[in-house]
């Protein structure tokens, strides 16, 4: 029983020490402006995410929707992005300082494109049949 025991705690262990070491290399892309990169990392990282802590959740979903903004996918952004604003909540759990503050500037950046497609289609003129 011992062992069984003493084999899962490696396993978690391992599996912790997997999810740290993939968030770093996300990171590191990330800083180095590497998207593609970043959003293979963490694509490994995707089944993982329901047993991070809340500051890693955070900061995965930060880095994952940046990556997406930064490669033209404001929907996929959006999603991400607003998934990190939930587990950081106020205080900002797990994200730099300067990441507080870019991601409040992106979803604003996002909702503005969103809301100028949105009325910009409401403002076009009808075609005209046939």
């Amino acid at each position: 029983m011992r062992a069984r025991a003493f084999i899962l705690l490696c396993f978690l262990f391992t599996a912790c020490a997997a999810v740290r070491d993939d968030m770093r290399r996300a990171e590191a892309a990330f800083d180095e402006a590497r998207y593609e990169q970043v959003e293979i990392w963490l694509a490994e990282l995707q089944s993982s995410v329901p047993d991070m802590d809340r500051p890693t959740r955070a900061r995965f979903y930060y880095l994952r929707g940046i990556a997406s903004y930064r490669l033209g996918d404001a929907r996929s952004a959006r999603h991400y992005l607003a998934l990190s604003r939930e587990e950081a909540e106020k205080q900002g759990v797990g994200l730099r300082s300067d990441w507080r503050v870019n991601l409040a500037k992106v979803l604003a950046e996002i909702d503005i494109h969103a809301q100028d497609a949105s009325g910009s289609e409401a403002l076009k003129p009808a075609s005209p049949p046939g």
